[in-house]
């Protein structure tokens, strides 16, 4: 799953590289929400450079079904254990939340785990991460990852706008350590 400011176009191209990349035969699945795309969008008052930002995040809330349905279908086909999701930035939102709240998706993921999850630069309040979504995946996968850098401007804009540390982004000690909450 991709993160703020992707359009579908970018989404493809991001995807079909890292594919070729990897050097992998395995097939890939992208799940896309619906994003501004550009990462700009008209500005209403006193959101003037947030205004897209706030769609996307909306918009990803709003896909959490749709996802739940589009991992269903694929666990179905191959296997749980054959799985490997990569979230990325605003696309960790989704799919964190998406696991926590879906107890039908929960139980199927009990059963049969994914081989692995990866948050990469997830764009999530670093304690909601810590204490909500890490817990609440764990248990469904194999292996959960946590990616975060210190140098990472769209999550420090977006510490800015949410007055709040993200769970991607870190500086010196700040890492939140997954081990300590699963």
């Amino acid at each position: 799953t991709h993160g703020y400011g992707t359009s579908l176009r970018n989404l493809w191209e991001h995807a079909a590289l890292a594919r070729l990349r990897a050097r992998g035969t395995q097939p890939w699945v992208v799940f896309a929400w619906p994003s501004i795309g550009s990462g700009v969008a008209w500005p209403r008052a006193g959101e003037v450079l947030t205004a897209a930002y706030r769609a996307d995040s909306a918009s990803a809330a709003a896909s959490h079904g749709a996802f739940a349905s589009a991992l269903t279908t694929a666990q179905e086909a191959i296997g749980g254990a054959r799985l490997m999701l990569i979230a990325h930035s605003l696309g960790g939102q989704l799919i964190g939340e998406a696991f926590h709240d879906d107890s039908t998706l929960r139980a199927r993921l009990r059963d049969d785990p994914l081989r692995a999850v990866a948050f990469v630069s997830p764009d999530i309040e670093r304690q909601r991460f810590v204490t909500r979504i890490a817990p609440a995946t764990a248990p469904l996968t194999q292996r959960l990852l946590l990616y975060a850098s210190a140098d990472d401007r769209v999550l420090f804009f977006s510490e800015r706008v949410n007055e709040s540390e993200r769970a991607g982004r870190i500086d010196d000690d700040t890492l939140p350590r997954v081990a300590d909450v699963a």
